[in-house]
């Protein structure tokens, strides 16, 4: 899992390692799984449909404007479409670009090397004309899907803003995301095609290092193909910082009442606040640990 940014120090790696090895002692364990049900429960119906093979990572899902129901395969850069009332199931291919298996994180080992995609297709939001807008984590690219003509579209944000994740469309359509290798948030115009990133605070001397260098260390990574060395570049391992090295912008949501955009950081304990027109950003400490992801009631409620 330190491949896919599980960012240890040494120490902590050590620490699991000999955990794990004391726990795992050959003897059974006493623990008893029990397996509780409701009366409710018993009258649930679930139904599954098969998509993909043993790559496929369904990451998000959509309910289209006529109820059909769209899903971001992360794993091979495809969006899947089912209709429930036949169970046909459709397989879209975002277009091929000129990245290697794994797009920009390529030098990373597994599980993202394990992905056969180079776009990442990571999280989805649908807009009032019924398009999607989908994050390709690994290409650093926007992504526009139209299920009525079946066509793609893709926006580049540029390879040193790197892994942008969760996605929302406030009341003017106007797309915002979360970047969350980069500690940055990004704005998009589907009008005006207009791309903007907004860096977002540091957060500290070591993650501000992170948030300048990381792109690099993902560059010099790449020459090396699923070998992990950005693992031995990065201070989270040289400096002994781990994820204290990393802000990791990760959930994001519009305020239904004033138009504000709200994010979370995962690795700083923070939420923050950003002015949709002036760009000004608060942020907040949190006394939970670790706020991931946050949504608005109608209300305007977090």
């Amino acid at each position: 899992m330190e491949g896919y940014l599980a960012i240890l120090t040494n120490r902590e790696a050590q620490d699991i390692a000999a955990t794990l090895t004391k726990g795992f002692d050959g003897q059974p364990v006493a623990a008893t799984q029990k397996h509780p049900w409701s009366d409710e429960l018993a009258k649930a119906k679930v139904k599954e449909w098969v998509v993909g093979d043993e790559l496929t990572f369904v990451h998000d899902s959509d309910v289209g404007a006529d109820g059909r129901l769209f899903g971001s395969d992360e794993g091979h850069d495809v969006i899947w479409e089912l209709d429930r009332k036949t169970g046909k199931i459709e397989e879209h291919k975002e277009p091929d670009i000129d990245l290697p298996e794994g797009g920009v994180f390529s030098g990373f080992r597994l599980p993202i090397g394990v992905f056969t995609g180079k776009h990442g297709p990571h999280s989805m939001a649908r807009a009032k004309d019924g398009k999607f807008w989908i994050t390709n984590a690994l290409s650093s690219t926007l992504a526009s899907y139209d299920p009525a003509t079946k066509a793609f579209k893709l926006y580049d944000i540029g390879p040193t803003h790197l892994y942008p994740h969760t996605v929302r469309i406030d009341g003017d359509g106007i797309v915002w995301f979360t970047i969350a290798a980069s500690n940055e948030i990004g704005r998009f115009d589907p009008k005006t095609e207009r791309m903007t990133v907004i860096p977002l605070p540091h957060d500290g001397f070591w993650r501000g290092v992170t948030d300048y260098a990381f792109p690099y260390v993902v560059k010099v990574a790449s020459f090396f193909p699923q070998s992990g060395m950005h693992l031995a570049l990065s201070h989270t391992k040289w400096a002994d910082q781990g994820r204290d090295a990393l802000s990791l912008p990760y959930g994001i949501d519009v305020n239904p009442v004033d138009g504000s955009i709200w994010y979370a950081k995962l690795n700083v304990n923070k939420i923050g606040r950003i002015d949709p027109k002036t760009f000004a950003i608060k942020e907040f400490d949190t006394p939970m640990k670790g706020p991931r992801r946050l949504r608005f009631d109608k209300d305007g409620n977090l």
